[in-house]
């Protein structure tokens, strides 16, 4: 076969057997125990009994189906092949192991040939050549080991038979625990004894994906376990030792793997394993004893060597060519993750790839603790050295040699979580090709690392080393460390503090490939400066939680084997051997450790001194030099002056100072001698011996901070200097006049000037202590000024009053490492502007003091306070001649302050006093008094008080003061600590003095004001007893108490009479009944109250609570929680601020002078604090105006400093100093100037800035003036006319856009003042009119309610747009998602419409493709910070905390899916003490909540990938700040509502909730916070405000169909048949019936049944008309009246027809009526005369035709005879009389029948 051929030959090649020492025969059995198996693939059998060389098997299956047991022997025959899996079972002992070995003659090791296979029985399909399951006691070796489904194949990238990507893995010996396998030991823990030896693994072509199990290549340790049994297995003791491995991927060795069996390997597991190991320490699964030795690996396709998941394992004497041969993600050459101590040593790592996200020789990943990277070598590596990731509980890398590796650094990827060291490491380095850091300069240097003792060697003759430009060092601290720049130059932003100079190595860049020996050349010469110039390393394990035992991590020897130290430390890998001279020099003032050659530190503790080996406080000294000495000076003993000396032949410590000499050994070390003694030590104790050991090392851990201003140094003080910053030097800065010319002690010099100051370099971590030392030199009466300290006001108009005049400032804190201390110049009290003057300027570290300051003189403790104590017990108590009283219950007095107990004991003396060690700074004094005697009186004890010598009170008798005896009184005082004491002494004139309490309370600042609450009227929520009532809080008697009812939530408030601009309170809280939390509320009307302050974790006794300044009239403390059963308690309650007369305000006068001259007068109202300057900006129009200056300066308190006029733009600026605070009290007006108006009227904008000491400035509001100020009636009317249009457009409402009620109104009552001033025809009232109604414009107009909250959300199902800013990304919107392809590493996308944000709330709904590697949501994001939350291999980490990192608790909740919708719910929250609490929610899921410090700046959201292309497809995003509201949602039976129950909704917003009704149901009710609302289908919340509730019900939809058609048949009626008054009900009735039928409104069926009877009723009531007989009527009286001239039968038709009119029918039967109208008609028409001739009658028929039977008219003009006409008449007069008779009978008998 060829791989045989190309075996052989590289056999051959390499020289394997001499190399390795493989022996050709196997070792015999060395004992009985056990049976000897052998296995031949050429000539055995497996019929064969197989247990001699001559009967043996022929496959690895017969071992396989057997259960080895103790002493077994498994030989392999040189020359076999076997293609299958080796799987054996069994267990052996520790005396007598299982043996797997080779046997035979040859070179050929046999060969197992797994042939990429997935056995029976794999996990997670992985293909084991070789797997040890479950076996204790094996010993595996001289086997040949591959697994390539190709073998013979290439390992190229392009082949496509090399396994890329598929998650297949692939193993040559795998060794496991497997809990899912029958040969699993129930509830076995610890599993033990594998060895694997001289093996030699290759061509294993596993997977080389990231995400892939990295237990895949060439020999991997790994346990596989199910959490749900509780076992928890662990490996202990498996050895690899000189194996050689070669062309494996993806990893060379791997070990130890946790894996739970529940996950895939796809889905990472890393939380998993780090929580079997840390987070959950009754797990404790890390693997024992895991060693690594001794083994060759090369041409490895990702990772070297990678230690996880173990307790000190050991790495050692390794070597490793080439790896990441092939994978292009994240590998490392030799490195560790989730370990505890872990030693990597004496390895060798070359090569590697050009470039590789890591890609270094070493690397020491996250979750690490303890790990030590020591005596390694790394060279020819281009990624570089070594990678720290950082997040670790102390990485120790020293002793290593990089030669030729492109980098020191492949970067930092976070901050140490505690203190980690890199020391006496040699760089080697052509600096063309080499740099700091391959990572950004965020990832280059972080927080807590520790450079020390490091060479950088850079032999390029031209090029100087390449830092990174934008380094910030200071985030990391640098030690003697020495740079070597051959060319001589040095590279720009170098590290700082560097020792320079050539080092002298033996031969540098000597090291040569697997040749330790040749690494010699960096050890040095007897000449190098590097000798003796290192410093100790101390190891601070402060801060660690899971190391332990120093020793472990202290280094004993160097490089090359030699024990360190030989006299101090050397810089570099070598500590010389020779005893070569080199000089000390010591900085005077300077605070050193000093520790001896076995870094055992001298401390002072309690006065008590000892050795430490633990670098802890009180063991720095200050080096103050003297005429003929040095001396120590305790830095840390929180007293002033106190000093390590000698007094009478002992070693003490004392605030007597002696003289040490300090000999320089010139080995770096000293001696210290005194008064004839040397300082020396035995073992742990220090001596003034001779004869024991007395070297000493000294370690500068802080420069001078004390400086003799203007001139030399004296004793305690440096010689002054100037401050430069790019040497990190500290000193003065300003410009300055030196005064005096001797030093003979710091008050001969000074130096004076406008403004000066003097910055200090300090530590990071500590407070200092601050002395001023003051002294007049120039005979400058009252000299003021201001002091400020880190740019904040300290002391405003601070004044010289005495001679050598002392300032102790406590507890000042370092901005970035710098204290700055800056004095101003000010105007004393007779308004003269004087200079600062400083003599001289001193800082000491502050001291965590740990002294009681409440005592109960003369007992235990009790009421809450410690007990007595002599002086300096507990860093405070009594000293002096003095006894204890006890008065005895009966002695109590009445107003015990709080302390019954206390006060009934007490010390007496003549003379006494108690001492208190404190920090300089302010303090509150309270003494308590008590003569508890019965028949004590007046004039029986008379003492003075003393504090630090100075009196304070005269001839002080306590019954007369109190004004009986048992009555309790106090004295309560201001006062300093001075040197680090604070002295209170009592000295009796008459009788004894008595104390009995004595309390002192720290001030963060002195109060000089008037206590605002003194004697103000009070009320509170209860009290205890009518003896505590709420006026005893404000009487001024700290005897007095208010005490409250046996409950929380209690409160005092106090009405102070006027509105107050409030900015501290006091609340002095008795010591045993105080509130643990409370608010402080102001009011301006006792009814509405703001929250100014709330405290929590209170401690008892004086609290000083400073806020922003705000005004009110009435002040409240309400007490949340007790700290016990009984009720919270005051003494005193006190507040400070300033009289609110009105806000601050501009006031203008203009006068026109005439000739359109006009003079301004500019003045100032209302300033309660105090300004040191002011300007006057002044923006006018120059075309409309000319500035004619003529300046009156009106204000004497004020100074015109300077005037700048710009006439071109129009632009006047006035400069003011300040003499007084109540400058514009006194005189308002501060000046007047001209301006010429050229026409119509011009604004001029003021504005009035204000600015302190400290140059904070306060804008006064802006004014505009005009000018001319006169104004027409037209010019008001126009102002009218817009204000008018204004108001009119304006909509009353509370949603942003609207304008609330009052505002209108107000807006309203100017416009109609306006209109009335107008209409009066006042001019004089126009100007200021017009002002007013513009000003008023403007208000209204800045009126309109704002959103208060930025609310983003889309919605991307129905929204078209986005805008992204895309890196390597691209983005779409489809199908209703939008969809971002974060294409490769690094890859983001910025939302460049969300709003910035410093706190607020952010929610993704999103689908992604794939959780391979890393994704993170950046939020608050800008260009330098985020907050991140991250998910990554199962777990989800948090980020951007100024560079520190973590994972959220919760990190098992592995509930990110590609599957399925997500959602993302981040809330990030800024917290009082600047914190900001990230509370992550995925998918319903809290992953917890984290508390970490980000930085201030607000920003955006982005979405970021690390290596791998992820696709999300977003359906919705919310990012706002906007408060959370919840809506309850409730529907009755029948029907839904959508979103029913509590629903999240955010403030500002609107929310719809959409009811629907069941088939055959409807809406019924809709109430909304409990009222009926009119709704439907649908309810909208509108901006929403506050918490609601909504609850609707549904019933039956009523039934219509009865109405409908009873409406549809009602329709057809006529409305002319019915009377008016009746057809107005129906129609009323249709109308409603109409409605109903077609409203979309919801009716009752009982509505419904109401509407229809009320219709059918209006239908029953309708009344027809009556028929029209009009005609009928018409038609009768034409009847003849004489019917007797007719027959009787044509008379007797119309009687008929008369006969059937019938009357009284309505409009419906008017037919019968026509037709009776007809029958009467024809009856008529048919009336016969009779025979006899007799006159016509003419009867007119109803349709108006003439009758037929009409006469012949007479003809006008006829020519008969006149005569003829009188015959007619006469007969016509009796014709009528007889017609007449004959009518009046013809309707007697028509009417006959009616």
């Amino acid at each position: 076969m060829k791989w045989k051929n190309v075996l052989v030959s590289f056999l051959v090649c390499t020289c394997m057997i001499s190399l390795t020492n493989f022996p050709v025969l196997a070792k015999e059995k060395s004992n009985d125990v056990g049976t000897s198996y052998y296995i031949d693939s050429v000539n055995g059998s497996d019929s064969s009994a197989g247990t001699s060389e001559d009967e043996a098997f022929a496959s690895l299956s017969k071992i396989n189906s057997m259960t080895l047991t103790e002493g077994d022997h498994v030989y392999l025959k040189n020359g076999s092949t076997f293609n299958e899996q080796l799987k054996p079972k069994g267990k052996g002992t520790e005396d007598n192991p299982i043996v797997i070995t080779h046997y035979g003659e040859g070179e050929d090791l046999p060969v197992i040939n797994g042939g990429g296979k997935i056995y029976d029985g794999a996990v997670n399909n992985t293909s084991s050549a070789v797997l040890i399951e479950n076996m204790e006691y094996v010993e595996i070796s001289y086997l040949e080991v591959t697994n390539d489904d190709v073998f013979n194949k290439t390992d190229s990238n392009s082949d496509p038979d090399n396994i890329k990507g598929n998650n297949q893995r692939r193993i040559g010996i795998h060794i496991t625990i497997n809990e899912d396998v029958d040969t699993f030991t129930e509830n076995q823990r610890a599993w033990k004894g594998i060895t694997v030896s001289h093996c030699y693994v290759h061509d294993v072509d596993g997977d080389e994906q990231r995400s892939a199990n990295k237990v895949n290549g060439g020999i991997g340790v790994e346990v596989f376990f199910r959490n749900s049994n509780a076992v928890y297995p662990y490996f202990d003791c498996v050895t690899l030792d000189s194996n050689k491995i070669e062309k494996v991927d993806r990893t060379g060795i791997k070990g130890v793997r946790l894996t739970e069996l529940t996950l895939k390997d796809t889905d990472g597991g890393d939380s998993v394993r780090y929580n079997a190991v840390r987070a959950e320490s009754e797990k404790n699964q890390a693997g024992r004893n895991f060693v690594v030795k001794n083994n060759e690996l090369s041409n490895i396709g990702g990772d070297g060597i990678l230690i996880d998941s173990t307790i000190k394992s050991v790495v050692e004497h390794n070597v490793l060519y080439d790896h990441t041969k092939r994978s292009t993600l994240a590998n490392a050459g030799i490195w560790c993750w989730n370990t505890q101590d872990v030693c990597f040593q004496y390895n060798e790592s070359y090569g590697g790839p050009s470039y590789n996200q890591d890609g270094c020789s070493y690397d020491c990943d996250y979750n690490s603790s303890g790990t030590i990277y020591q005596y390694n070598y790394s060279h020819d590596t281009p990624m570089g050295f070594m990678l720290l990731m950082g997040g670790n509980e102390m990485d120790i890398v020293r002793y290593n040699i990089s030669q030729n590796d492109g980098t020191a650094w492949r970067h930092f990827s976070a901050d140490s979580s505690t203190k980690s060291y890199i020391y006496n490491n040699a760089f080697y380095y052509d600096g063309a090709k080499w740099k700091w850091s391959e990572g950004n300069d965020s990832e280059s240097i972080r927080k807590n690392y520790e450079f020390i003792n490091n060479v950088f060697y850079n032999y390029n003759e031209e090029t100087p080393t390449h830092w990174g430009e934008n380094m910030n060092w200071n985030d990391a601290v640098f030690e003697s460390n020495a740079v070597y720049e051959a060319s001589g130059k040095h590279g720009e932003n170098e590290i700082p503090d560097a020792v320079y100079g050539d080092p002298q190595f033996v031969n540098p860049g000597s090291g040569e490939t697997k040749s330790w020996e040749s690494l010699d050349g960096y050890q040095l010469k007897d000449n190098s400066s590097l000798i003796n110039q290192g410093s100790y390393v101390y190891l601070d394990m402060s801060g660690t939680t899971m190391l332990d035992d120093r020793s472990y991590y202290t280094a004993t020897k160097d490089f090359y084997g030699n024990s360190l130290y030989n006299g101090a430390p050397d810089i570099g890998v070598y500590e010389s051997q020779s005893s070569s001279s080199h000089e000390i020099t010591l900085e005077e003032n300077g605070i050193y450790r000093i520790s001896n050659e076995s870094q055992k530190y001298i401390q002072y503790t309690d006065s008590v001194l000892s050795l430490n080996d633990l670098r802890t406080e009180n063991q720095t000294f200050i080096l103050i030099k003297s005429q003929s000495g040095y001396k120590l000076k305790c830095a840390d003993s929180g007293v002033d002056n106190v000093y390590l000396s000698v007094d009478d032949g002992k070693l003490v410590i004392s605030e007597k100072a002696s003289i040490w000499s300090i000999d320089d050994l010139k080995n770096g070390l000293v001696k210290f001698t005194s008064d004839g003694h040397t300082l020396g030590y035995d073992d742990n104790e220090l001596t003034l011996d001779n004869s024991f050991q007395n070297q000493w090392y000294m370690k500068l851990e802080e420069t001078s901070k004390s400086f003799n201003c203007g001139g030399q140094s004296v004793e305690g003080y440096s010689s002054d200097q100037e401050f430069n910053q790019s040497n990190q030097t500290s000193g003065r800065y300003g410009e300055v006049q030196i005064l005096g010319n001797d030093s003979n002690d710091v008050y001969s010099t000074g130096v004076t000037g406008e403004k000066f100051g003097y910055k200090i370099y300090t530590s990071n971590s500590a407070s200092y202590n601050i002395k001023l030392n003051f002294h007049e030199l120039k005979d400058v009466e009252n000299r003021t000024f201001d002091i400020l300290i880190n740019g904040e006001i300290y002391k405003e108009q601070y004044t010289i009053t005495k001679e050598q005049q002392v300032e102790e400032i406590g507890n000042i804190y370092p901005q970035d490492g710098i204290i700055d201390i800056q004095f101003i110049a000010a105007y004393n009290e007779d308004g003269v502007k004087t200079n600062p003057i400083l003599n001289g300027i001193s800082l000491q570290k502050a001291t965590n003091s740990d002294t009681v300051t409440t005592i109960n003189c003369g007992s235990s403790g009790v009421d809450g306070l410690n007990g007595d104590a002599q002086f300096p017990a507990n860093g405070s108590g009594y000293y002096g001649e003095s006894s204890v009283i006890d008065f005895g219950n009966a002695g109590r007095p009445s107003n015990d302050g709080g302390m019954p107990t206390a006060m009934q004991t007490g010390r007496e003396g003549e003379e006494f006093s108690y001492k208190f060690k404190l920090q300089p700074g302010n303090y509150r004094l309270k003494l308590m008094f008590n003569d508890g005697a019965k028949d004590a009186k007046e004039g029986d004890r008379v003492f003075d008080i003393y504090v630090n010598g100075e009196l304070i009170e005269k001839d002080f008798d306590i019954v007369k003061a109190a004004g009986s005896a048992r009555q309790g009184v106090d004295i309560t005082r201001h006062v300093k600590s001075q040197d680090g004491i604070l002295d209170v002494r009592f000295k009796a004139s008459k009788g004894k003095a008595l104390v009995n309490v004595v309390i002192v309370d720290n001030l963060s600042t002195e109060e000089t004001r008037e206590n605002i609450l003194l004697n103000k009227g009070a009320t509170c929520t209860s009290v205890e007893n009518d003896g505590l009532a709420a006026s005893k809080a404000f009487d001024g008697n700290q005897a007095t108490r208010w005490g409250s009812g046996f409950e929380d939530n209690q409160s005092i408030t106090v009405d102070m009479g006027k509105d107050y601009l409030v900015d501290t309170v006091m609340v002095d809280w008795t010591y045993g009944a105080y509130a643990t939390s409370y608010r402080v509320e102001l009011s301006q009307d006792g009814q509405e109250w703001q929250t100014v302050k709330t405290v929590s974790s209170t401690r008892p006794g004086l609290n000083v609570i400073t806020f922003i300044p705000e005004e009110g009239r009435y002040l409240r403390i309400v007490g949340e929680k007790r700290n016990s059963v009984y009720g919270i308690s005051i003494t005193e309650l006190e507040a400070y601020g300033t009289e609110i007369v009105g806000d601050p305000f501009v006031s203008s006068e203009i006068n026109n002078s005439g000739n359109s001259l006009y003079t301004t007068t500019i003045g100032l109202s209302n300033i309660y604090k105090r300004y040191t300057t002011m300007t006057i900006s002044m923006n006018y129009d120059p075309d409309t105006l000319k500035y004619k200056n003529n300046v009156k300066e009106l204000n004497e308190y004020l100074t015109l400093t300077s005037t700048s006029v710009d006439e071109e733009s129009g632009k006047i600026i006035y400069s003011f100093e300040i003499k007084r605070t109540d400058a514009f009290t006194l005189q308002p007006e501060i000046l007047s100037f001209d301006f010429l108006a050229k026409g119509n009227r011009s604004p001029v904008n003021i504005q009035v800035t204000l600015s302190d000491a400290a140059a904070h400035l306060a804008e006064i509001t802006p004014v505009v003036i005009y000018i001319p100020n006169e104004i027409s009636a037209k010019l008001l009317q126009e102002l009218i006319d817009e204000a008018k249009l204004q108001i009119s457009e304006a909509k009353e409402g509370r949603k942003p856009g609207e304008y609330r009620k009052d505002d209108i109104d107000h807006f309203q009552e100017v416009i109609d003042y306006s209109k009335k001033v107008l209409e009066s025809g006042n001019e004089s009232e126009f100007g200021s009119t017009y002002t007013q109604l513009e000003s008023a414009m403007s208000d209204f107009k800045n009126a309109v309610i704002k959103y208060q909250y930025s609310h983003y959300y889309k919605n991307y199902s129905d929204e078209a747009r986005f805008n992204y800013e895309l890196n390597k990304a691209h983005a779409s919107i489809e199908n209703g998602t939008l969809n971002i392809c974060l294409e490769d590493g690094g890859s983001t996308a910025v939302d460049l419409d969300a709003p910035k944000l410093d706190s607020g709330t952010f929610i993704m709904k999103f689908d992604i493709d794939s959780l391979k590697d890393q994704i993170r949501f950046d939020l608050k994001h800008t260009d330098n910070s985020n907050i991140e939350v991250g998910y990554e291999n199962g777990s989800w980490f948090w980020g951007g905390a100024n560079g520190k990192w973590g994972y959220f608790p919760n990190i098992e909740d592995d509930v990110l899916y590609t599957d399925q919708t997500n959602e993302v719910i981040v809330t990030f929250e800024k917290q009082d003490d600047g914190q900001t609490k990230v509370t992550l929610t995925v998918n319903g899921h809290e992953v917890g909540s984290i508390m970490a410090t980000f930085s201030n700046e607000s920003g955006i959201y982005r979405l970021w990938t690390r290596h791998t292309e992820k696709n999300f497809k977003i359906h919705e995003v919310t990012y706002t700040n906007a408060p959370v509201y919840s809506i309850n949602a409730i529907a009755g039976e029948h029907g839904t509502i959508s979103e029913e129950g509590q629903t999240k909704v955010y403030g500002e917003t609107d929310k719809t909730f959409i009811f629907v009704p069941d088939e055959g149901y409807e809406v019924d009710k809709v109430l909304v916070d409990g009222k009926e609302v009119q709704a439907t289908d649908c309810y909208t919340f509108e901006y929403i405000e506050s918490n609601h509730d909504i609850q609707v019900t549904f019933r039956k939809i009523a039934d219509k169909s009865e109405l409908q058609n009873v409406y549809k048949e009602y329709q057809k009626i006529d409305k002319t048949n019915y009377t008016d008054e009746s057809w107005k009900v129906f129609e009323q009735a249709m109308a409603n019936a109409k409605a109903m039928i077609e409203s979309d409104n919801q009716y009752t069926q009982d509505q419904i049944n109401d509407c229809l009877k009320a219709l059918q009723l209006s239908k029953q009531s309708l009344k027809y008309k009556s028929a029209d007989y009009q005609q009928l009527d018409k038609v009768i009286a034409t009847i003849p009246d004489d019917l007797s001239i007719y027959t009787e039968q044509s008379v007797q038709a119309l009687n008929e027809a008369l006969n059937q009119v019938e009357r009284g029918l309505n409009i419906t039967d008017q037919k019968k009526v026509n037709q009776m109208v007809q029958n009467i008609e024809k009856a008529l028409e048919n009336l016969e005369l009779r025979k006899e001739q007799k006159p016509v009658v003419e009867v007119t028929p109803s349709d108006g035709s003439q009758s037929s039977q009409q006469t012949e008219a007479i003809q006008t003009g006829d020519n008969q005879s006149i005569t003829g006409y009188v015959i007619l008449g006469m007969l016509a007069v009796v014709g009528i009389v007889v017609l007449k008779k004959q009518r009046i009978k013809n309707k007697n008998l028509l009417y006959n029948k009616k």
